[in-house]
């Protein structure tokens, strides 16, 4: 995400440094179209107007975009209007004011209205500027050639900022769309996560669920509690139950197969997902687990805690639906609890007899 962010600043700043150069360049060239005729006034202001751009350049550098967004266009409104004035409308000045006041998607700002305020002052002062050199005549005489090379450059400008602008509006809805894609994938990454333990949730588990069963190999479903939680909880306190809560998820997200799905189903419950594992693997590997749970050892605040977990298995092969599945294997683990805890019951034999591998309760 922080890559992407990179990416993003380093795209604005190119952007808008861009516009600049590009800006620069015609008032460079402007300048030196000008230096011809015995002007010193205009081509001064000309000069001045490049030397303000090279200062928009260093406030891009530096990341100041809202004001430097406010300057180019005063400068540009103020520019056309001034030489509107002293080359007359059919110069082609003008033309740039509706080119500027199609970039309403360049705005730094956090309201969008302030560049349609923008547009829309440039859209009046258009008309107004028209009205003007219906009743008054040029300031300057440039000559009818000079005034026909303008009118060629300015409307040459005006269509590479347009085609420019369709471009960067293209790129910029790119980004947003990419924007979302990143804050979407966030949220769903997120939903599919448990905020304490970072296993899966249930409604994760339902959606792998069925791309698992339609691959169909065999699979177990293993729903684990931790014995006595409500004890520990009482004894030492909600901050040390979760302590506890993390470290199960850990050694069951460790301790089993890099295809299974570990879910923390709720509470004190876990779920697994054995991909490719029946009742002949799954068995071993989950008496496995609760060997090293039993074994593993708990400090919290100096103080040894006791802990072990019982465990009930179902498999693909006694029921399909993950419901079932759930329900079996949930019925097993209470039939552990009832008889001592810190066990593993599955059913070997059939769905109405449970076989069970008995510990001492530690």
């Amino acid at each position: 995400m922080t890559n992407f962010i990179f990416k993003d600043n380093r795209y604005i700043v190119t952007a808008y440094r861009s516009i600049v150069y590009l800006a620069l360049l015609y008032h460079i060239l402007f300048a030196c179209l000008i230096a011809g005729f015995h002007f010193p006034a205009v081509l001064v202001y000309y000069l001045g107007v490049c030397i303000f751009y090279v200062v928009m350049l260093q406030m891009i550098k530096k990341s100041r975009y809202r004001l430097a967004t406010v300057l180019v266009h005063v400068e540009i409104i103020s520019f056309m209007v001034i030489n509107t004035i002293l080359f007359g409308w059919n110069a082609g000045f003008h033309a740039f004011l509706l080119a500027l006041a199609s970039l309403v998607y360049f705005n730094p700002f956090e309201k969008k209205q302030i560049m349609y305020l923008f547009s829309g002052m440039e859209a009046v002062l258009f008309f107004c500027l028209k009205i003007y050199t219906i009743y008054y005549a040029p300031v300057l005489d440039v000559g009818t050639k000079m005034r026909d090379i303008f009118y060629l450059l300015n409307y040459a400008g005006c269509f590479i900022v347009v085609v420019c602008g369709a471009a960067v509006s293209k790129v910029s809805a790119d980004m947003t769309e990419r924007r979302l894609e990143k804050k979407t994938q966030s949220l769903q990454n997120q939903a599919d996560h448990d905020t304490l333990t970072h296993l899966w949730t249930r409604s994760y588990l339902v959606k792998q669920f069925h791309l698992v069963e339609e691959k169909g190999m065999p699979f177990s479903i293993v729903m684990c509690d931790i014995d006595n939680f409500k004890r520990i909880n009482d004894t030492y306190g909600h901050n040390c139950g979760d302590y506890i809560l993390e470290c199960m998820a850990g050694i069951l997200s460790e301790s089993s197969p890099t295809n299974s799905i570990v879910t923390r189903w709720g509470g004190e419950e876990f779920i697994l997902l054995l991909e490719d594992c029946d009742i002949t693997k799954s068995r071993p590997l989950v008496e496995k687990i609760r060997e090293q749970v039993a074994g593993a050892e708990y400090a919290y605040k100096e103080q040894r805690i006791p802990v072990t977990m019982t465990f009930g298995i179902s498999t693909s092969m006694e029921r399909r639906d993950l419901t079932g599945l759930i329900e079996l294997a949930d019925d097993r683990m209470y039939v552990g609890k009832q008889n001592g805890k810190n066990q593993v019951v599955d059913d070997s034999y059939g769905m109405n007899s449970c076989k069970y591998l008995q510990h001492d309760q530690q």
